[in-house]
């Protein structure tokens, strides 16, 4: 049993969340009433002192506005609110698509993108990538057959947000700074389960090493930017529950890309993690210290012996160490605080 699960045990609920108020910024206070009384969430997944997933950049859309403004003042919506694309507009006798990303460009203007956060149409938001400052973009793609299945969507970014949930706590603990991520965002793709799962799983032949991380970025690039100096992504995507696909996360300078496992388990930090979380969350953690610019352990720092025990290695959380200079690079990263 790890550190987090020994406070638990023998520090008040009042110390607790004292103590974490000091040490995770950003509502992890709150976060730690539900994490001492090991409160389900309402999806099944337990609750622990969540990272501070920023909304301060997606802002709600006037989608009714927007039938409007393309279709006239008798426009109106109709359809089904509970899937992404549920949604037409009704001008007489005729339906009409809308179209999102022109409702974000009149609404919100320059410097903005469609996104969701979620899989029905209540989620669609826009998503003000020009003032992104430091923060790493979380995205989860989603496999076209997969799309409609509203509860299993749900459940998938539930599972991601938990693994980048043990990451955060677990770089605030070895080096006591952690990324600033954004709240998930979904991307329907055009490719379909078997695809992910064939492109993960031929990852182990080396011709075929970065097949899957490829997909991901073209994917990701659909409606979020390549990241520039100012911010980073983590990636993974949602091929069904499926926990037995972990072949293929990988790097690609500040894109991060994890694998179907990520999507597919349910994480706590402030308990002993599975082997598959401990293995998932090893995934996005090792590659994210790449995108933030740390490399393998016992090729940059072979003076330390223990190396190897190193996230950047095969250290696995909760675990898995930081060495004394990779400490130093991420404490004087921007993308971490």
């Amino acid at each position: 049993m790890h550190l987090l699960c020994h406070i638990r045990r023998f520090v008040s609920l009042a110390a607790l969340v004292t103590v974490l108020g000091a040490v995770l910024p950003g509502g992890a206070a709150q976060a730690a009433v539900a994490w001492a009384h090991g409160s389900p969430a309402p999806n099944g997944v337990p609750r622990g002192p969540a990272p501070p997933f920023d909304s301060s950049l997606l802002s709600s859309l006037d989608l009714q506005a927007a039938a409007n403004e393309q279709y006239g003042p008798h426009a109106r919506l109709v359809g089904d609110w509970k899937h992404l694309y549920g949604l037409r507009v009704q001008l007489g006798n005729h339906l009409h698509n809308l179209d999102v990303a022109r409702a974000v460009r009149k609404e919100l203007g320059t410097g903005w993108t469609v996104a969701a956060v979620g899989p029905t149409a209540s989620d669609w938001r826009g998503f003000h990538v020009g003032a992104l400052h430091n923060q790493t973009v979380a995205v989860m793609l989603i496999a076209s057959d997969q799309l409609n299945d509203v509860s299993g969507v749900r459940q998938a970014l539930a599972h991601y947000a938990s693994v980048l949930d043990v990451d955060y706590v677990w770089y605030k603990l070895r080096a006591t700074v952690a990324p600033r991520f954004t709240t998930p965002l979904i991307v329907p793709t055009s490719i379909d389960s078997a695809t992910w799962a064939n492109l993960s799983t031929s990852s182990a032949d080396d011709t075929h090493r970065y097949d899957l991380f490829n997909a991901e970025l073209n994917a990701m690039e659909a409606w979020v930017p390549y990241p520039n100096t100012r911010y980073r992504s983590v990636v993974a995507p949602y091929a069904g529950v499926r926990p037995d696909l972990w072949l293929g996360a990988a790097d690609g300078g500040p894109v991060a890309a994890g694998v179907p496992r990520e999507t597919s388990v349910a994480c706590d930090p402030a308990a002993p993690l599975s082997s598959q979380c401990s293995d998932a969350s090893y995934a996005i953690g090792h590659e994210l210290g790449h995108a933030y610019g740390l490399k393998h352990s016992c090729d940059a720092y072979p003076q330390y012996s223990n190396c190897a025990d190193s996230i950047m290695q095969t250290g696995k959380p909760m675990g898995a160490i930081l060495l004394p200079p990779e400490i130093a690079h991420l404490q004087a990263s921007p993308f971490l605080h």
